[in-house]
């Protein structure tokens, strides 16, 4: 009976880990998110191909709203002329599609602005840029994402020029993890259960023990009392 007892242990254990793999994957409010990512750059109007890389910190106020910067690189391979590589630091802005804590699917959309440069000029840029995050575990995300970026000739008052009209089509693919806030309380609290459980699975075993040892002390009178029963009909 213990051992009946043993292997359902192990079975409710299992579930119970791969229940707690599986759930509470959509962000939760205070969530902190680390992200790095890497894709092709085609530079509108032209051939010019390009290598990108970027890493992002975001900060998620509500479970749909994230605010964050992130930091690019982009190295432009040119026929018949010089390499390039530009730098940029943005600033952004995501909204998330969040129906369902257990969401492991969350699309997204979003905005940016910025500042680009190397070591030659720099100058601002801005645009949209949407995405989906599939949630491999409750912490751990794979992205796509694209965002389309506008520029002007220079980080001042003077407004957008006709640069406006030949932006990049970005698109990249990466990984991100999400930490802090309300996800480490629900952590803490789903890591007290599996331990209650384990413990109440634990006692029921100890308890299902007693009782097979008792059932076999009764066994074993019984069996006394059948032989002395059989040797007073003997007599």
């Amino acid at each position: 009976m213990s051992k009946r007892f043993a292997i359902a242990r192990l079975v409710a254990g299992g579930a119970l880990l791969i229940t707690a793999a599986s759930a509470d994957a959509a962000p939760v409010a205070r969530d902190q998110e680390i992200q790095a990512s890497a894709g092709v750059f085609h530079r509108q109007g032209s051939d010019v191909g390009t290598v990108s890389g970027d890493v992002s910190y975001g900060y998620f106020f509500v479970p749909w709203f994230e605010a964050g910067i992130r930091q690019t690189g982009n190295y432009a391979f040119i026929d018949n002329a010089r390499d390039q590589w530009i730098l940029g630091t943005e600033p952004f802005f995501d909204f998330h599609y969040v129906v369902d804590p257990d969401q492991v699917v969350v699309p997204y959309v979003g905005g940016f602005i910025g500042a680009v440069y190397n070591d030659i000029q720099s100058t601002g840029t801005l645009g949209p840029n949407v995405g989906l995050k599939i949630f491999l575990s409750p912490q751990t995300f794979f992205n796509v994402a694209y965002r389309y970026e506008w520029f002007w000739d220079g980080i001042e008052s003077g407004g957008l020029t006709d640069e406006v009209d030949h932006g990049n089509h970005v698109g990249t693919f990466g990984i991100g993890y999400l930490f802090g806030g309300e996800r480490e309380q629900r952590v803490s609290v789903d890591t007290t259960t599996v331990t209650r459980v384990e413990n109440a699975a634990s006692r029921t075993e100890q308890a299902a023990d007693r009782t097979s040892a008792a059932a076999d002390r009764v066994e074993h009178a019984a069996g006394s009392m059948d032989q002395d029963f059989r040797r007073g009909l003997l007599k």
